[in-house]
């Protein structure tokens, strides 16, 4: 009964303090402001717009390309102006002045100078910055995770710690919590596939690695694709040479040679019916068997 009424006030409480503050827009210059819960005004209503922050009611306005950053209590933190400023992710955003990049927080704080040629915002929760042609990772505080080195930078679009890297023409894979290369720049080219993982070109052959940089399958065959068993949530590794598909487990090898002509998706019991000397086949990928019809 306690918890009850203590979570009952709680909510209370967080209610009140939430409305307690307000963005209103003046009906005669359509400019907007901030008043507090006796309608007095807290932050004049002199901008374009006026962004809420947080829960702690903290505010952003924007006129005239200066952003101006204010507390709950209305008192002014930070003023900066900008010629571009990006939209707030990570609490951080781009911003360009003079020709040049960095990135500010959402208190007005530059935490990457605004020295950059170029900048590309977000890699998730870093940024890559580009000086001379060159291209390296930083985190957010302006710590400098690798050198500037690179051709380009490209984020995996569901690796929060792994970026795609190319230098001298070449890609690889960098960890950007240490900045070191997990698969070296050798590749001709890549593709991002389902579950993380990145379909890789050397030589005009084609592999599978992780996100990570592990090799899943080595530049070897004529084309590779990735299926699940969703039951068991193992993966596995269809490859191809020549006019030929053979099954690999991410883990454990070779499930099946390359000996069939098609292969379908792995149904909910583990099957997949494949297509063998002209017929049609069932292949037990949890077993490792070929059915009889």
């Amino acid at each position: 009964m306690h918890k009850f009424i203590f979570t009952i006030l709680f909510i209370s409480f967080y209610t009140t303090l939430s409305y307690s503050q307000w963005i209103y827009q003046d009906a005669n210059t359509g400019k907007y402001g901030v008043k507090d819960k006796n309608d007095a005004e807290l932050i004049a209503a002199n901008f374009d717009e006026i962004i809420k922050l947080d829960r702690l009611d903290n505010y952003r306005g924007i006129i005239n390309n200066e952003a101006y950053f204010y507390n709950s209590r209305g008192e002014l933190l930070n003023k900066i102006h900008f010629d571009e400023l990006g939209k707030f992710e990570f609490n951080a955003a781009r911003i360009k002045q003079n020709g040049r990049y960095g990135v500010i927080n959402e208190f007005g704080d530059v935490t990457i100078p605004i020295v950059y040629d170029d900048l590309k915002w977000s890699l998730w929760s870093y940024a890559a910055v580009s000086k001379n042609g060159r291209w390296g990772i930083m985190t957010l505080s302006g710590n400098l995770i690798t050198p500037i080195e690179y051709d380009t930078i490209i984020a995996f679009p569901n690796s929060v710690e792994y970026a795609i890297v190319k230098q001298n023409g070449k890609y690889g894979i960098v960890d950007m919590i240490s900045g070191e290369i997990t698969h070296n720049c050798e590749l001709d080219d890549y593709y991002f596939t389902n579950y993380n993982y990145v379909k890789s070109y050397k030589d005009g052959k084609t592999g599978l690695m992780h996100c990570d940089g592990t090799v899943l399958a080595n530049t070897d065959y004529d084309d590779v694709r990735v299926e699940k068993d969703v039951r068991y949530s193992e993966i596995y590794i269809y490859v191809k040479s020549g006019n030929r598909w053979g099954i690999n487990n991410a883990k454990y090898g070779e499930v099946f040679p390359i000996e069939y002509e098609e292969l379908g998706t792995i149904d909910k019991k583990g099957i997949v019916i494949a297509q063998k000397n002209g017929a049609q086949v069932l292949l037990d990928v949890r077993k490792g068997l070929q059915l009889d019809n």
